[in-house]
C-alpha cells in the first residue's frame, strides 16, 4: 500500500512538472505567433525595400563623385568648344591648312636650303619637331575634353543616377551609409522572421510530445486513482 502511494505521488510530481513544461511552451508558442502576425505584415515589404535597395548598388560616397563628374562635364562643353578651336588651328578645318601642315612645309623648304648652309638642316629639323610636338599636345587636349565625345549623354546618365540615389535617401536614409545600413537591418529583420518560423516549428513538435506525455500520465493517475479506491 506505501509503495502504491509512492508510486502515484511521483506520478503526480512528473505529471505536474511535465505539464508546466507543456503550458509554458504554448505560451511561448502563442507569443511566437503574436510576434509573427505582426511582423509578417511587414514581410512582403521589407522584401520589396531590401530589393529595391541592393538593385540599385549604392556605394559610399557615389553622389559626390557624380556630382563632380557631372560639374566637369558641364565645364566641358566649353572645353569641348576651344579644343575644336585649337584643333582647327592646328590641323585646319574643311578646307584649309592648319599649322602643323604649314609647319611641315616649312620644315621641307628649309631643308632645301641646308647645302648651302648647315644651319638651315636644323632650323628644318626644329620646324618639323615643332610641328610633332603639337600634334602631341592637341591629342592630349583632345584626351583631357573625351577625345571629341558628347558630354550631353553623360550628363543624362549621371542625372538619372542622382535622382534614383535622391529617392532612395528621401525613403531610407540622407547619405549613401544610412540606406546601407538600413539594408543591413532589412536582412536582419528578415533573417530573424525566418528563425522565427523555425524556432516555431521546433517548439510545436515539441509541444505535441509532452502532450502526448502528459496525456499518458494522466491516464496513468487516473488508473492508480482507480486500484487505490
Amino acid at each position: 500500500m506505501l509503495d502504491s502511494l509512492g508510486n502515484y505521488e511521483n506520478l503526480l510530481s512528473e505529471y505536474r512538472e511535465n505539464f508546466e513544461e507543456l503550458k509554458n511552451l504554448v505560451l511561448e508558442i502563442r507569443k511566437i505567433n503574436e510576434e509573427l502576425k505582426k511582423t509578417n505584415e511587414n514581410k512582403e515589404l521589407w522584401e520589396y525595400e531590401l530589393s529595391e535597395i541592393e538593385n540599385a548598388e549604392i556605394q559610399v560616397g557615389e553622389r559626390e563623385k557624380l556630382r563632380k563628374q557631372r560639374d566637369f562635364l558641364q565645364k566641358s562643353r566649353d572645353l569641348m568648344k576651344m579644343a575644336s578651336l585649337i584643333d582647327d588651328m592646328i590641323n585646319g578645318g574643311d578646307s584649309d591648312f592648319g599649322i602643323v601642315e604649314n609647319l611641315k612645309q616649312l620644315s621641307n623648304e628649309y631643308s632645301k636650303f641646308s647645302e648651302y648652309k648647315k644651319e638651315f638642316s636644323k632650323n628644318s629639323e626644329d620646324i618639323l619637331d615643332m610641328a610633332y610636338r603639337l600634334e602631341e599636345y592637341n591629342d592630349g587636349i583632345k584626351n583631357f575634353v573625351g577625345n571629341g565625345e558628347d558630354p550631353e549623354t553623360k550628363l543624362e546618365d549621371i542625372d538619372l543616377r542622382l535622382d534614383k540615389i535622391l529617392k532612395l535617401s528621401m525613403k531610407y536614409g540622407k547619405e549613401e551609409k544610412d540606406i546601407l545600413e538600413y539594408a543591413d537591418k532589412l536582412r536582419e529583420d528578415l533573417k530573424n522572421l525566418a528563425f522565427s518560423d523555425e524556432k516555431l516549428k521546433e517548439l510545436n513538435e515539441k509541444r505535441l510530445k509532452y502532450n502526448d506525455i502528459v496525456k499518458n500520465l494522466a491516464q496513468e493517475i487516473e488508473k492508480k486513482r482507480f486500484e487505490t479506491a
